[in-house]
């Protein structure tokens, strides 16, 4: 997931996060993971996910992270 340059910095990240974590826990998930950009683990950090393991590259993405957090 991410949002096109023009639309950062107005919450539109968050509120999409924010969705989807509302409708995993109406279906009773517990853990939500996601594989997250180097430059988005400030904006994951922010939300109170957890960063996991080691940095892997994704091909045409660049260097990304495992960040999870429970539901």
């Amino acid at each position: 997931m991410a949002t096109h340059e023009a639309h950062r910095q107005r919450g539109v990240g968050r509120m999409l996060i924010e969705g989807a974590i509302s409708a995993l826990s109406e279906k009773n998930c517990s853990v939500v993971w996601a594989d997250a950009r180097h430059v988005a683990l400030g904006f994951y950090a922010r939300l109170d996910w957890d960063v996991m393991g080691p940095t892997y590259e994704v091909p045409l993405r660049g260097p990304h992270r495992l960040v999870w957090r429970r539901i």
